[in-house]
């Protein structure tokens, strides 16, 4: 309804009516459905609804591929386990198959301009967006849930063996920084203009989100048994619960701020570090401002009223004060 009606009707600029502008709203007019059925990253690819929403359907398609394996995972640990790990090997395979296919590059804007427009919607439509390329993470996951489930209430004896303990965290953290880094720095010679072989790009493309997830997940479990430190301390600030809440919202909403900011310009923005800084900034701000609004007029009375209609109104009663109760007062 924003992106559709709204939108065109507050809003309007000189580069309104800009191609990009013109998929965004058509979108929603030809593909609404896809949204509602959770199927837009996998249907009509080339005339999404709110493009950014595919993230949404990955979470669905999860979703319910992960309520069965939660339960197999829950009545036999190792069927779960070899699973999940075959279904890790899959995603791993399929990537590689579709990084070969469509010649999918970290670096495809090094290409020359001809064909960069299609080696970018290449990576958008068959790799991006698509759940049996961004499945691994998830997976990643749903086993250190397991995990924390498993070890819940559990506190490393660490007078047992001091040594051994220190030096398996101290490699644990080692190892998921340095895995950390190698995704998130990995690729800073493209940046400059250094042209990816065909295998490191294959094997980058295939396994940094798995391998960022499982830095992410070894983080958790560290902070979860005490062994965070800073880490844990700056995590655990209580500054994060009201920014945690409006995530969702700010999420949804940052893009239509973007989209905004450009398309209702008199003239074409120049980009240099500076401008970037203040974009940024202030989209952040708007972005986090509006979700508030949006928070409490839409996600939490919805949230509210799903609790209500999904309670069973036995833990009402069980609030309720009982008769002896007031007995016992003087």
């Amino acid at each position: 309804m924003v992106t559709t009606w709204m939108l065109p009707e507050l809003f309007m600029g000189p580069m309104w009516h800009s191609g990009q502008s013109d998929t965004f709203e058509s979108g929603c007019w030809v593909n609404w459905w896809t949204n509602i059925l959770y199927i837009n990253n996998i249907a009509h690819t080339d005339n999404t609804c709110i493009g950014w929403a595919w993230y949404l359907a990955n979470d669905m398609q999860f979703f319910i591929i992960g309520v069965p394996m939660v339960y197999v995972l829950y009545r036999c640990w190792y069927a779960g386990l070899s699973i999940k790990l075959l279904l890790l090997v899959a995603n791993f395979v399929t990537t590689a198959v579709v990084v070969a296919e469509y010649d999918v590059r970290a670096d495809f804007f090094l290409t020359d301009v001809q064909h960069r427009q299609k080696r970018h919607d290449d990576l958008y439509k068959h790799y991006y967006i698509k759940p049996w390329v961004r499945i691994g993470p998830y997976l990643v996951g749903m086993f250190v849930g397991w995990v924390l489930y498993k070890t819940r209430g559990m506190r490393a004896d660490i007078n047992c063996d001091k040594r051994m303990i220190l030096g398996l965290v101290s490699f644990g953290w080692c190892t998921a920084i340095a895995s950390a880094l190698a995704v998130v720095y990995g690729m800073y010679g493209v940046y400059n203009g250094t042209v990816l072989s065909y295998s490191a790009n294959m094997v980058f493309m295939t396994v940094h989100r798995t391998v960022w997830a499982m830095a992410v997940g070894w983080m958790v479990v560290a902070c979860h048994h005490g062994f965070g430190g800073v880490v844990n301390t700056i995590l655990s600030w209580n500054f994060w619960i009201p920014l945690s809440r409006l995530t969702y919202s700010a999420y949804l909403i940052h893009p239509i701020v973007i989209f905004l900011t450009y398309h209702t310009a008199e003239a074409t923005l120049h980009i240099t570090t500076l401008n970037m800084i203040h974009f940024f900034l202030g989209h952040l701000v708007l972005s986090y401002g509006l979700s508030v609004l949006v928070f409490v007029s839409v996600e939490l009375p919805t949230m509210s009223l799903m609790k209500m209609a999904t309670s069973t109104g036995h833990s009402d009663q069980t609030n309720q004060p009982r008769s002896s109760d007031y007995k016992r007062l003087p």
